[in-house]
C-alpha cells in the first residue's frame, strides 16, 4: 500500500496527512475526500463503482448519492488549485468515477531510488536541478549527522556554567545595589 501518490509534476497526495501538496502550496482534504482520492489513486485509469466508493468511505452508513457528488466536487476544486496536475477525475454516468492520469509519474520516480551522488549534492547545497529532493535513508542520516555531534562536551559544559555564573553575578550585583540603597 502506497503512502504517497504523484498526481503531477511535483504534486503529491499524502494519504497519511490527507493533503495534496507541491513546492508552492498545500491543500488539506477532509477525511472522506482523502479516502475517496486514495481509492481513486489506487485504481487509477480504472472505473471505480459508486457502490464501492460508498462501501469504502461510508461503510454501513446510508448516505444519498448527493454526498458522493459533493465530495467529488470538493476533490475537483482542490485539484484545480494545482497547475502542474497530470490527472483529472472523470464521471462515468450511472457507473462511477475514474482518475485519469496521462503519464504515470508515480511509477517512474521513487524517492527511495535517489543516488548517493544526488543526496550529497543536495546536502552540500549544490543541487544540480529543481528535481533534487533531500531524502536520506536512516543509516546514511546517522553517518552524516555523527560528524556534527559534540565531541568537546566538557569544554562546552564549562562554558555554559561559566556564562550562567556571570549572569547570576550581574543580577545579584544589580539587586544588591538597589536593595543596599533602600536599607541604609
Amino acid at each position: 500500500m502506497e503512502r504517497k501518490f504523484f498526481l503531477g509534476n511535483q504534486v503529491v497526495f499524502d494519504t497519511l496527512k490527507g493533503e495534496i501538496s507541491s513546492d508552492l502550496k498545500s491543500v488539506g482534504l477532509g477525511s472522506r475526500d482523502a479516502a475517496i482520492l486514495k481509492l481513486l489513486c489506487e485504481q487509477r485509469n480504472k472505473v471505480v463503482q459508486k457502490e464501492d466508493i460508498h462501501q469504502h468511505v461510508w461503510g454501513k452508513v446510508l448516505v444519498s448519492e448527493t454526498s458522493l457528488t459533493k465530495a467529488i466536487s470538493n476533490l475537483r476544486k482542490s485539484l484545480s488549485l494545482f497547475e502542474e496536475l497530470t490527472c483529472q477525475i472523470k464521471t462515468i454516468p450511472k457507473e462511477g468515477y475514474v482518475l485519469i492520469q496521462e503519464d504515470d509519474v508515480s511509477d517512474s520516480f521513487w524517492l527511495d531510488e535517489l543516488s548517493t551522488f544526488d543526496i550529497k549534492n543536495v546536502i552540500n547545497g549544490k543541487a544540480t536541478n529543481n528535481n533534487d529532493f533531500l531524502y536520506i535513508p536512516k543509516d546514511e542520516r546517522d553517518l552524516f549527522f555523527s560528524k556534527y555531534e559534540e565531541k568537546n562536551f566538557p569544554e562546552n559544559k564549562f562554558f555554559f556554567f561559566y556564562s550562567v555564573s556571570v549572569v547570576i553575578l550581574i543580577f545579584a550585583s544589580i539587586f544588591l545595589f538597589f536593595y543596599w540603597g533602600t536599607v541604609f
